[in-house]
């Protein structure tokens, strides 16, 4: 059993102890002998906080006695800081603007995903560069990836267009079309890329490249899937040269709708979704297809359909 103590600065530390840890209010004792040290328990007089029995004063605190008083310490030193802290009068204002930043960041986010702009996007960007072209000037885009969430067209005639190696990336497969609907365009060095997973569209707004107008012009362009076919071509006088189309969900190059006068040449596809190359006349369609030459193409599999399909219609 424990010896009481009797030094009057054992019996402050008590006091203290039951102070910070709420046992004493309205200078009362709580009477809740069992929430104390055992250290203290049945050691003094509740009512007087005087100890019950006297003995030798020690003259050094034990490990024990400090870890009681240990807590106070610590209750008090953190308070105090809290008071003397000459930099907590600037918190308030500090914590304030860091919450209206975020309110307004957040508030500018919402404004672009309603426009439709998700993070990335360069739809907008990439139509103004076709937009603002004249007829017979040539742009040359920069070798980067072009996120775009809608159709994009091409409709100034006789311009150049010159990949450099770009792609154009489209994100959402019911607007992921290319279009080119002037006349005398040209495109070359080009990537364009759709998401590979996904159901087979049947629309013209899904084909990767439409070719909807006359005497078009493609070369080293490079398709790497596609929610439909990978070019649709619906002209005259058209040339394709040195193009690969893979992982379609439909036709590698598909001809049709009274296309006419077409070549071509040296081109490759790759376990597309139906034929490799089609050339096809609907019954619906005013006009047959007509005068399409294939020139040395390759079918490297293909996921349904075969690799050649031609239908002369009426």
């Amino acid at each position: 059993m424990s010896t009481p103590f009797t030094h009057k600065n054992e019996t402050r530390a008590l006091g203290r102890w039951l102070i910070g840890n709420k046992l004493i209010r309205d200078n009362e004792v709580t009477r809740t002998q069992n929430s104390l040290p055992h250290h203290f328990a049945g050691s003094f007089d509740e009512a007087s906080l005087v100890p019950a029995t006297s003995g030798p004063a020690p003259t050094e605190l034990t490990m024990h006695q400090r870890s009681v008083r240990r807590p106070i310490e610590k209750n008090k030193t953190a308070s105090t800081r809290r008071r003397q802290d000459p930099r907590s009068p600037m918190r308030k204002p500090v914590a304030a603007v860091f919450v209206i930043a975020c309110v307004i960041a957040g508030f500018v986010s919402s404004v672009q995903l309603a426009k439709g702009d998700p993070p990335g996007d360069r739809t907008a960007e990439l139509q103004a560069k076709f937009d603002q072209l004249k007829p017979g000037e040539t742009l040359t885009l920069e070798p980067v990836t072009y996120l775009h969430s809608a159709i994009i067209y091409i409709r100034v005639p006789g311009v150049v267009v010159k990949g450099n190696g770009a792609t154009l990336q489209s994100t959402n497969d019911p607007t992921s079309g290319v279009w080119i609907t002037a006349d005398n365009v040209s495109v070359s060095n080009l990537n364009l890329t759709a998401p590979l997973g996904g159901p087979r569209y049947y629309g013209t707004d899904q084909h990767k490249i439409v070719v909807g107008a006359n005497g078009i012009r493609l070369s080293n362009i490079t398709i790497t899937g596609s929610a439909s076919a990978g070019i649709y071509i619906a002209g005259s006088n058209f040339r394709v040269d040195r193009v690969t189309v893979r992982d379609t969900r439909a036709d590698g190059i598909d001809i049709t709708a009274g296309a006419s006068n077409g070549e071509v040449n040296d081109s490759t596809t790759e376990r597309t979704g139906d034929d490799g190359f089609a050339v096809a006349s609907l019954i619906q369609e005013p006009e047959p297809c007509r005068n399409i030459v294939i020139n040395s193409p390759v079918v490297n599999g293909t996921t349904a359909g075969g690799p050649w399909h031609t239908s002369p219609g009426r």
